[in-house]
């Protein structure tokens, strides 16, 4: 059930529309919440407490995928990049640029309050 919407937009990433659904929005690290390998990400609309810096991350519909992160110098760098579904749970995002590595996300629970990951 969770990422039944992420195998619908492998089918429909190519020219059709896709469906409405929460990932396609700026998610915040909620580094506080992390457990183990398990991230925590929120809305950017969520309350968060007062801290350093928080690494994010954009999905949009068109396979666009932005990553928001904190550089060696403390100021934040934005690389582009572009998600696609690697199986019915986890996304492989690629950087064009070389900026990062590519990389296998896996979502253990998407919903509209909180993006739970772990990074493969």
């Amino acid at each position: 059930m969770i990422l039944k919407s992420l195998l619908i937009l492998t089918v429909l990433q190519t020219s059709q529309v896709l469906p409405d659904t929460v990932i396609f929005q700026k998610w915040l690290h909620s580094y506080e919440e992390d457990t183990g390998d398990l991230k925590i990400y929120r809305p950017s609309t969520f309350d968060f407490p007062l801290g350093w810096g928080r690494d994010a991350m954009t999905f949009t519909k068109d396979g666009g995928f932005l990553l928001r992160d904190i550089a060696p110098n403390d100021t934040l760098m934005q690389i582009n990049g572009f998600w696609k579904a690697a199986s019915e749970t986890r996304l492989e995002i690629s950087f064009p640029s070389g900026e990062k590595e590519t990389f296998i996300l896996e979502i253990k629970d998407l919903n509209s309050k909180a993006l739970k990951i772990i990074i493969l």
